[in-house]
Order: C-alpha cells, then sequence, then structure tokens
C-alpha cells in the first residue's frame, strides 16, 4: 500500500511566518541599537563638554588664584603676619587644586576617547554592558 499525502491547505504560511518574526526581530534589534548609539553619544559629547569646561576652570580661574594666595601668604608670612600653619594651609590647598585639576583632565581625556571611538564605528567601553559607570 502506498500512502501520498496531497498538501491542499499548506501554502507555506509556517515557514513564512517564521521568517516574517525573524525579519521583526532583527528590526527591532537594529532600531534598539540605534537608539543606543544615539544615546551614547548624547550622554559622550555631554561629558566631554561639562569636563572642558572643568577643565578650563581649573586652568583658567582656580589655580591662578590658589597660586596668588600662595604668594600674598608668603609674603605676609615673611612679614611676620601669619603663622606657619597658614602657609601651610595655602600650600595644601594649591596642592588639591592641582589634584582636582589633574582628574579633571583625566575625566576629559576618557570622554574624549569615548567620542572617538564613537566617530570610528564602535562602542566606548562605558556604554557596553557590564562597565557602567567604570569612568
Amino acid at each position: 500500500m502506498v500512502k501520498l499525502e496531497i498538501p491542499l491547505f499548506d501554502h507555506g504560511q509556517g515557514p513564512t511566518a517564521e521568517k516574517e518574526a525573524e525579519l521583526f526581530r532583527e528590526q527591532r534589534s537594529y532600531q534598539g541599537l540605534g537608539v543606543k548609539l544615539r544615546a551614547s553619544a548624547r550622554a559622550t559629547a555631554t561629558r566631554l563638554q561639562a569636563a572642558r569646561q572643568t577643565l578650563t576652570r581649573y586652568d583658567q580661574d582656580i589655580l591662578p588664584i590658589r597660586a596668588k594666595i600662595l604668594e600674598q601668604t608668603e609674603l605676609y608670612y615673611n612679614a611676620m603676619g601669619v603663622d606657619v600653619f597658614a602657609l601651610l594651609a595655602a600650600k595644601n590647598a594649591i596642592g588639591h587644586a592641582e589634584l582636582a585639576r589633574t582628574e579633571a583632565r583625566l575625566n576629559y581625556e576618557l570622554a574624549r576617547v569615548d567620542l572617538e571611538q564613537l566617530l570610528a564605528g564602535r562602542m566606548p567601553p562605558t556604554t557596553l554592558p557590564g562597565n557602567e559607570g567604570s569612568h
């Protein structure tokens, strides 16, 4: 006995629906990547701008003022107008400002590198899963 099936109602809907679902998933994944890239670009640009402003503030305002304060404190110390503790406090303050400026420079460079990676078509490490807040 020979058995023969005639596909009268099979019009290929199963494989077609599967391919359509796969295409839909790929489109959503592509759109999600676009959203993530735009968000990363905005966040990186904002970080770079803030870091640049902070660095400029240290270079143009804070460090020159701290240097002037130290200079004046040394003059007062030499004239015996302030004690050694005031002089040490002024030196300590300029040291802290220089350290903070170095940290601001590091943040600027990290943001710049992340932006360069985005422009080169790669996701920066700070936007990859598991690296939130690594900078």
